[in-house]
């Protein structure tokens, strides 16, 4: 069995999206679903007045998460000012941000790739999304450092993402454990 994952971008804004992605959800398995809060809410029929990048403004994030894990049977990514993964029943918050990655379009996707890449690797899901979202997250965060602005930013979150390996990702650890691990 190949891994499936499915992200239903714009969903939450587009009815045709929306139909499209259940249709999807009901005659496909997808492992994962990778998709910011306004989409994912979308996808459970939650509440929701947020729509776009920055839909991050999403109210109970987690349990529209667990929701969404547990209708669909998938891991569920949900990205925004703090990255959430769930099963359903285990939940694990990112403790890496950087704002930009909220601000960027197409950064959402590049983890969706990254983690079918991922995916491809392992038969461990749930580390797969955990390390891929990291990654991602450790990226953007090292990005900030080198620029001053959205343009310069993109330009170094794609050479981050670019000579990522694990030692780069271990030192960045090493570096930012006293800035977000308590």
């Amino acid at each position: 069995l190949k891994p499936l994952v499915l992200d239903p971008v714009a969903v939450s804004a587009v009815p045709s999206r929306l139909k499209f992605a259940h249709s999807l959800l009901n005659d496909f398995h997808f492992d994962v679903i990778r998709g910011n809060a306004s989409e994912i809410a979308a996808l459970v029929e939650a509440d929701n007045t947020s729509h776009g990048i920055d839909a991050g403004k999403v109210p109970n994030q987690v349990r529209i998460a667990e929701t969404c894990a547990r209708r669909y049977r998938s891991i569920v990514v949900l990205t925004g000012e703090t990255d959430l993964i769930t099963d359903g029943q285990a939940i694990y918050e990112n403790p890496f941000s950087a704002e930009m990655l909220t601000m960027n379009v197409g950064s959402g996707d590049m983890l969706s790739s990254i983690i079918a890449a991922f995916l491809g690797t392992t038969t461990n899901t749930w580390d797969a999304c955990i390390v891929a979202t990291v990654l991602v997250s450790a990226a953007g965060v090292l990005a900030n450092r080198y620029s001053v602005g959205l343009g310069s930013w993109q330009v170094q979150f794609f050479d981050q993402l670019s000579i990522m390996d694990t030692k780069a990702l271990l030192e960045f650890f090493a570096e930012s454990e006293e800035d977000y691990l308590d």
